[in-house]
C-alpha cells in the first residue's frame, strides 16, 4: 500500500549508453563505437510479468520492487537532477519489501553463467599469443600472473556469492573439456570451485538431442581432441557441418550458437524447476558476454510450462572481447549487483558498456545514469 516506484523517461541524446539495457528482445545493439540515438523508455506490457526494466528506473518516489509502472505526474519528465539514481539506490529502493518472498529463495533461483570472456579471459589469451597458448599454463611472469591472480579473486567471490543465492550452472558453447583445461592453465586456484559447479557444453547437448548419437571412439585410441573456447574450435565447425548435412543440408548459420544455448538452458531450467509437482519457473538469471545468452533465455522462458505464472527473467550482458583488466572490472560489477538482481521482482535486461569501465565513480553506481 506504499508509494509506487517510477520508471522515468529516457534522456539519452547522442551519447553512449552507460550500464544501460538493450532495447528490444532479439535486437542486436549498435557497435560500441557507435553513438546511441535518443529513444523513449518502455513501460511493462504484461502485468503478469511485473515491472520490466529495460533501460533505467527512477526511484525518487520510493516503493517496493513489486510495484507497477507509474508515468510522470502530468506527463512531465523528472528534472535532470533527479534522473541519476545509482544502481544501488534504484534496486534497493524497490526490493526493500521483498526479502521474504518465495521467488528469491535459493531453491527457487537459478543463475546461468557463460564461461569465455565472462569468467575466463579467453580474448586476452588469444590476443597475447604466442606468449600465451590455450593449451599450456601462462608463463611465470608478473605481466601475466598478476592480472590472472586478481581475476581469480573476483571470480571466486562472485561464484561463491551466486552459490549462496541459488543453483549455479556454467553453460558454454565451447568444446569439452575447455572449461577444465582453461581453468587449470589460467585460473588454477579456482579449479576446485569451478569443478564443483555443473558445467554444460551446450553444443554437445544440442547435437545429442538433434541428430544421431556420436560415434564411439575407436579402439585404437589416438590423441584426445583439443578443446577450444567458444566458436574457436575448428573441428567443432566440422561437427556442425556434419549435423547440417544429415539434417537439412543447409550451411552453418550465425544463429546456431543461440540454438545451442536455448537447448541447454531449457534442459537445466526445466530440471531445476521439476523437483516437486507443479513447480513453476520463478527466478532465472543469465550472465554472459554474448547476445545469444540473452535472447536464448528469453525464448526459453517464453515457451515454458505454466506460462501464465510469473517468471522473473533477468539478463546481464557484458561487452565483447574484453581485455583482462576490463573483465576484472566487469566481474566486480556482477558481484556488486547480483544480490539486487536476485531480489528484483520483475524483468531485468541490463547491458554493460565499455565506456562504463572508464568512469571515476564505482561501476555499480552507474547502472542507471
Amino acid at each position: 500500500g506504499g508509494a509506487r516506484s517510477h520508471f522515468g523517461s529516457s534522456r539519452f541524446g547522442a551519447k553512449r549508453r552507460r550500464l544501460s539495457c538493450t532495447d528490444e528482445p532479439g535486437r542486436l545493439r549498435a557497435p560500441r563505437s557507435a553513438l546511441t540515438p535518443s529513444m523513449a523508455s518502455r513501460s511493462p506490457t504484461n502485468a503478469d510479468q511485473g515491472p520490466v526494466v529495460t533501460r533505467r528506473v527512477n526511484p525518487s518516489h520510493g516503493g517496493s520492487l513489486s510495484s507497477a509502472h507509474r508515468p510522470p505526474v502530468g506527463g512531465v519528465a523528472e528534472p535532470a537532477s533527479r534522473m541519476k539514481p545509482s544502481v544501488r539506490q534504484t534496486i534497493e529502493s524497490m526490493v526493500s519489501t521483498g526479502s521474504n518472498s518465495e521467488y528469491i529463495k535459493p531453491e527457487q533461483t537459478i543463475i546461468l553463467f557463460d564461461w569465455d570472456d565472462t569468467l575466463c579471459p579467453s580474448n586476452w589469451i588469444r590476443a597475447n599469443r604466442p606468449a600465451l597458448s590455450f593449451f599450456r599454463p601462462a608463463p611465470n611472469d608478473d605481466k601475466y600472473q598478476k592480472p590472472l591472480r586478481e581475476l581469480q579473486v573476483h571470480v571466486e567471490a562472485t561464484l561463491k556469492l551466486a552459490l549462496q543465492m541459488g543453483k549455479v550452472v556454467i553453460v558454454t558453447n565451447a568444446m569439452e573439456p575447455w572449461v577444465e583445461t582453461s581453468c587449470r592453465n589460467f585460473l588454477p586456484q579456482l579449479l576446485p570451485l569451478v569443478m564443483a559447479v555443473p558445467i554444460v557444453y551446450a553444443r554437445s547437448i544440442f547435437e545429442m538431442q538433434s541428430c544421431e548419437p556420436p560415434r564411439a571412439p575407436s579402439r585404437g585410441g589416438g590423441a584426445r581432441q583439443q578443446a577450444l573456447p567458444g566458436l574457436y574450435a575448428a573441428n567443432g565447425q566440422n561437427r556442425l557441418s556434419n549435423y547440417n548435412a544429415r539434417l537439412s543440408a543447409q550451411r552453418f548459420d550465425e544463429m546456431a550458437p543461440q540454438r545451442w544455448k536455448e537447448v541447454a538452458f531449457e534442459q537445466e531450467i526445466t530440471g531445476f524447476y521439476s523437483r516437486y509437482a507443479h513447480q513453476s519457473w520463478k527466478n532465472v538469471i543469465s550472465i554472459g558476454d554474448s547476445i545469444f545468452e540473452r535472447d536464448a533465455l528469453r525464448r526459453v522462458v517464453l515457451h515454458r510450462p505454466q506460462a501464465k505464472k510469473k517468471c522473473r527473467t533477468k539478463t546481464l550482458k557484458l561487452f565483447d572481447d574484453p581485455e583482462i583488466s576490463e573483465l576484472i572490472a566487469q566481474v566486480k560489477v556482477v558481484h556488486d549487483v547480483l544480490s539486487m538482481m536476485v531480489q528484483y521482482d520483475g524483468e531485468l535486461d541490463i547491458e554493460i558498456d565499455e565506456e562504463d569501465l572508464k568512469l571515476d565513480t564505482p561501476l555499480a553506481d552507474k547502472l542507471v545514469d
